[in-house]
């Protein structure tokens, strides 16, 4: 009979009382076989994921499951979650039942709500991780530990050298976690938001005119964590908008948190000082909505995702010059 193992993320979120709906499974030897035995039982599809490292997925629609078979990584399940990210995500249990197997002290770091690399080598094998960090930290609420820290400041230079698609679904769940403003702070100190984003890094010590009270990194912040408040209070009409499919498995509103952090990046390369003492950023739309185009694509984001928040950033001022015209004609509106 083959061994097989669930291991990482379900463990993990198990132990953490969050559904688990997304089921990674280590096979010794062809993982195959065990994908399809499954998706007899479940009557649900199978079918190969990766030709190079030999994962299967078995979709439970059923159950709502979805389970991802793939082939032992070493010669015995120690050495597969020696070589994991995190060591909330190393811990295993046998398929056929039995006690949890956690060499590298999984279940403490989750009891005390830390994360922990596995080591320098995590971050080698896959400088991707090093982002990984500041997501799940968003997500999860969880601490990170010092020389965590310390290794992935360290490494974060290396985070685009994974594709662009693997880095911009790593952006997309950081910036939709519950807790997506204490991510992107992480990741900012970290230095992750200078590898990956560097236009937003750039936001940081510019300073605007009296209308402002923070530089513009400050004030990109104040505008995602005002949005997230808004999010949590649109009813009727205007949550039926936000809640429509847009691209990029994003909804309206959720490409909106986007937006919000791409308004004004092009605002560095406008600053100038009047006589007068006044700050401006004149053609900072115009600019911004070029710089988004070529941040969306460096991304690997679809053309629609990138219109949409070229077209935010373009017309972002228009509400605000509104509010000195009131009352508005119907024009206008």
């Amino acid at each position: 009979m083959t061994r097989s193992w669930t291991v990482g993320g379900a463990l993990r979120d198990e132990l953490l009382g969050r559904e688990v709906t997304d089921i990674d499974v280590a096979v010794e030897g062809d993982p195959e076989a065990a994908a399809r035995e499954l998706a007899r039982e479940v009557r649900g599809p199978v079918f190969r994921l990766s030709e190079a490292f030999g994962a299967w997925r078995v979709v439970d629609r059923r159950g709502g499951r979805v389970y991802d078979f793939a082939p032992l990584q070493g010669d015995t399940i120690e050495e597969d979650l020696a070589r994991r990210d995190f060591t909330i995500n190393a811990m295993a249990r046998p398929r056929e039942g039995g006690d949890l197997i956690d060499p590298l002290g999984g279940r403490a770091d989750v009891e005390s709500r830390t994360l922990r690399v596995i080591g320098p080598e995590a971050y080698e094998a896959d400088p991707l991780r090093a982002l990984r960090l500041a997501r799940f930290a968003a997500e999860l609420g969880f601490s990170v530990d010092p020389d965590t820290e310390r290794l992935t400041a360290k490494a974060a230079a290396r985070v685009p050298e994974a594709s662009g698609e693997r880095v911009f679904a790593e952006l997309r769940r950081l910036v939709l976690a519950p807790r997506a403003v204490d991510g992107l702070a992480l990741a900012d100190r970290l230095g992750l938001i200078r590898a990956v984003l560097p236009e937003l890094a750039d936001l940081h010590d510019v300073e605007q005119s009296h209308f402002h009270h923070r530089d513009v990194y400050g004030h990109t912040v104040e505008v995602l964590e005002r949005l997230i408040e808004l999010e949590g209070e649109a009813t009727g009409e205007l949550r039926e908008v936000l809640d429509q499919p847009l691209a990029d498995e994003l909804t309206r509103g959720q490409a909106l948190r986007f937006g919000a952090l791409l308004h004004d990046i092009g605002k560095p390369a406008t600053h100038d000082v009047r006589e007068d003492g006044r700050v401006t950023f004149l053609g900072h739309d115009r600019l911004g909505e070029e710089m988004v185009r070529q941040v969306s694509r460096r991304l690997r984001a679809s053309d629609r995702l990138s219109r949409f928040l070229q077209a935010v950033t373009r017309h972002h001022l228009v509400l605000g010059f509104l509010v000195r015209e009131r009352p508005l004609d119907r024009r206008a509106v």
